[in-house]
């Protein structure tokens, strides 16, 4: 899959919402500090893989 290919499911999983609900599920695990959102960085993973 193409770097366009990967940007374009990232996305999808924004305007569907899972993003969203991947942070809600994940909010206690980190530090308010962490610069991170972890919806973000699991949705990243997710497509990487």
């Amino acid at each position: 899959m193409s770097h366009a290919g990967t940007v374009l499911l990232a996305e999808l999983a924004d305007r569907i919402g899972l993003t969203p609900l991947l942070s809600e599920a994940t909010d206690g695990l980190r530090e308010r500090r962490a610069g991170h959102v972890p919806g973000r960085v699991l949705i990243d993973v997710a497509v990487g893989i």
